[in-house]
């Protein structure tokens, strides 16, 4: 499963529910984080609280926050559920989630002055 996000975005939310065996899952006195990591090196970019949408239906999300889009890349991430008697699961359990990083188009750092001058030609 991939996520697709453009570098710099902010408040860009990510959900999913969570599913066992195609059934959801219950998340009663549960706490749920989301982990990320970069695809290779598998250094931790991400390690925060999610939030629980849905608790019978064990739906949850994570929104990006200023600065955690910056690095362009695919990265792999997943969530991470801490339940009643010590119980932990990891979702998706079969696979990792893959976040694409697209570069931006326009660098804020470029001048972005007009190519078009002299009533139009361009030169």
């Amino acid at each position: 499963m991939i996520f697709h996000f453009k570098q710099g975005s902010t408040n860009q939310t990510l959900t999913l529910s969570l599913k066992s065996f195609d059934v959801d899952i219950d998340l009663s006195n549960s706490t749920v984080r989301f982990i990320m990591t970069d695809h290779y090196r598998q250094n931790l970019l991400i390690d925060e609280l999610a939030v629980i949408e849905s608790i019978n239906e064990g739906t949850v999300s994570y929104t990006f926050h200023s600065g955690q889009t910056e690095l362009t890349g695919t990265f792999k991430a997943e969530f991470e559920v801490y339940g009643p008697n010590n119980q932990f699961k990891v979702f998706p359990n079969k696979e990792y989630l893959r976040i694409k990083i697209h570069p931006k188009l326009r660098h804020l750092q470029q001048n972005h002055s007009s190519s078009i001058l002299d009533g139009g030609d361009f030169k």
